[in-house]
């Protein structure tokens, strides 16, 4: 069972359009295992980058996306990216809110 500590901040990633607003980067390997289960590792620092081979998914934050954002970095062929926004969460278990005239139906 995992527990959490009440001091964290509990967070949660949004994707976003483009890495300029990204404040996360999810970064995925096209030769990476395909069972990638569990949380990716966190990259922040940039001289990490220089060791990324292909295997589980990264989440790169802090000076380690900054270096990502430069322009003619390459993390290595068949590398895909995708950038995230990080929010507070409001509740571990918040629900999605439900709009107007949607019905979902109990199963019987």
């Amino acid at each position: 069972m995992h527990q959490t500590n009440a001091a964290e901040p509990h967070v949660r990633l949004v994707l976003t359009d483009s890495l300029d607003n990204a404040d996360a980067v999810l970064v995925l390997s096209s030769t990476s295992v395909s069972n990638a289960s569990g949380a990716p590792r966190v990259i922040s620092s940039p001289d990490a980058l220089a060791g990324i081979k292909p295997g589980p998914p990264l989440l790169v934050v802090g000076a380690a996306l900054g270096r990502i954002r430069r322009p003619g970095t390459v993390l290595g062929k068949g590398v895909k990216m995708h950038p995230y926004r990080i929010v507070p969460s409001t509740s571990m278990t918040s629900k999605p809110p439900m709009t107007s005239g949607t019905h979902y139906s109990s199963r019987k």
